[in-house]
């Protein structure tokens, strides 16, 4: 599923260069924005719209570790797959 969820929004054209890699991995989350990125709507008393709960969440799942994990996952086949200058596989 998660290489579908890839494919369907990153497309199939392969990263050719290196400012293009460079570029996603500038622009793509990482576990570190996306936590400073909750703690700062935590903190501003923003609640999670599933649960109603003032916590680091999303969609009624703990950042950590669930969408941390999510995360990383997303980027470890993402940079591989543009590493290695081919689009991501089917299903």
């Amino acid at each position: 599923m998660l290489r579908l969820y890839l494919r369907r929004g990153l497309g199939l054209q392969p990263v050719t260069s290196d400012p293009q890699l460079q570029d996603w991995r500038r622009n793509l989350p990482s576990v570190q924005k996306e936590e400073l990125f909750l703690e700062t709507l935590v903190r501003f008393g923003i609640r999670s719209g599933k649960t109603g709960n003032l916590a680091m969440e999303v969609d009624g799942l703990t950042f950590h570790p669930t969408h941390s994990q999510m995360i990383n996952r997303l980027l470890e086949v993402t940079l591989g797959s543009l590493g290695q200058n081919r689009p991501v596989g089917h299903d």
